[in-house]
């Protein structure tokens, strides 16, 4: 069935507000092991998720068999899931808003280029790693294409289409000196285009972070100050976004519950979601209920200013809708750049430790507290100069201190795909490291 007979059907048993969502997803997986390609995977899929309004509740199923017996049968059950909800909370359907801002179409060359021509690009990668200095072993190198078209559609009038592709390149390299120290570094490359892969680069980058990490040695424990990398501001503020989230407002799950408008961080501080991030692979016109999205201050100068909110949450909560449902997640989190160079942001340290690398961060976090204590490695900061690497630690401490306690953030700012972070590296002061 096509998306416009889901929701006539809809429409006709009841239901009476009706939205459906499409997403057509294809995939390429390639696997170089040793030299030899291990495994090369085409995928294509379609999915379906269906929202329909019934008496007033929302109910929702999703299905991939888009036979008219299937959707027949799993609309009856959304009729019965909106049924069995209790609560008062709105059931929201948008309508579509008369203008959307524009955003720069990025095709991709990447279905026109051979196959051969890609398994090529990955044996490569896996042969320069082979090569690297003291380079125990190549953990394994994989080729990744997504192609991906989603359409939203309701009984409302909402008809948005959005597509992407893109491809996604990484390795990891484990190291070694003697058997008594063993590192591993992975690195990874994401691309619209064909041309834009560059395999040496990135081999250039595992070989030189594998080896960087040689020769390390475990600390004493104590209070250092602790400079985190851009990527690890990243993922540290990512594993906070609830505490940004309307839902965690309205169910009492952050801090921040009462302080719009007050001071919650150092006043260096200003954090953005931005969906129309230009270091980003893809902007973002609308969100995942049809809403049109904008540019929105988290923090700005240590003031909170306000929560991401969806329909459902911009209703209870009494708020503007910000367009970001419907998971009251950002887009792209962006720390706003210092105006201080990495040399300038450590030259004051004696003593202090370069965060490079997080581990266990979900499992060592208290989103709401803010509690968090986690593996960690990085190198040593000796009078002003980044040194010897260091292992084994564990950092502890609290995110609100932190992002109170900020001594100067640097102005390196780079962009994760993989946390669709745009952050740059911090120097949060004294922090409790876990070492000897």
């Amino acid at each position: 069935m096509t998306i416009e007979q889901i929701i006539e059907l809809g429409l006709s048993k009841g239901i009476s507000k009706i939205q459906v969502v499409s997403s057509t997803t294809g995939g390429l997986n390639i696997t170089v092991y040793k030299g030899q390609v291990e495994e090369c995977k085409k995928s294509l899929v379609e999915k379906f998720g269906v929202r329909g309004v019934y008496r007033g509740k929302m109910g929702y199923v999703a299905f991939e068999d888009s036979s008219e017996e299937n959707v027949s049968y799993l609309l009856d059950e959304l009729i019965a899931n909106a049924k069995s909800v209790t609560s008062k909370e709105p059931a929201i359907l948008f309508k579509g808003a008369k203008k959307y801002r524009s955003v720069p179409e990025k095709p991709s060359n990447l279905s026109s280029v051979p196959l051969a021509k890609k398994i090529e690009k990955v044996v490569e990668l896996d042969t320069l790693l082979k090569n690297s200095k003291n380079i125990l072993q190549v953990e394994g190198t994989v080729y990744s294409e997504s192609v991906g078209k989603t359409r939203f559609v309701n009984s409302l009038g909402l008809n948005l289409t959005e597509e992407h592709s893109y491809g996604l390149v990484y390795s990891t390299g484990v190291f070694s000196k003697d058997e008594s120290d063993i590192q591993t570094f992975t690195d990874f490359a994401t691309f619209i285009n064909f041309e834009e892969l560059d395999v040496t680069k990135i081999a250039e980058r595992i070989s030189k972070g594998g080896n960087k990490k040689l020769g390390g040695y475990t600390p004493n424990s104590g209070l250092y100050d602790c400079v985190f990398s851009q990527e690890c501001v990243g993922e540290f503020f990512s594993v906070f976004n609830d505490n940004f989230s309307a839902e965690a407002k309205y169910r009492n799950l952050t801090k921040f519950s009462d302080k719009v408008n007050t001071k919650v961080a150092s006043e260096k501080l200003t954090v953005i979601d931005d969906p129309y991030c230009t270091k980003s692979l893809f902007q973002s016109p609308f969100d995942g209920e049809g809403v049109p999205t904008k540019t929105k201050k988290l923090i700005e100068n240590g003031v909170f200013k306000g929560f991401l909110n969806s329909l459902k949450y911009a209703k209870l909560l009494k708020e503007k809708v910000t367009g970001n449902g419907p998971s009251c997640d950002p887009f792209v989190l962006v720390v706003k750049p210092g105006k201080v160079s990495f040399a300038n942001l450590v030259k004051d340290i004696k003593d202090g430790i370069y965060i490079c690398e997080l581990a266990g961060l979900h499992a060592g976090v208290h989103s709401t507290s803010g509690d968090f204590s986690v593996q960690a490695s990085g190198f040593e900061i000796k009078d002003g100069k980044v040194g010897k690497p260091v292992k084994m630690i564990v950092v502890s401490g609290n995110f609100f201190e932190c992002i109170n306690n900020i001594v100067e953030i640097g102005s390196d700012a780079k962009f994760f795909v993989l946390s669709d972070t745009y952050t740059p590296s911090i120097h949060f002061g004294k922090m409790a490291i876990g070492g000897k």
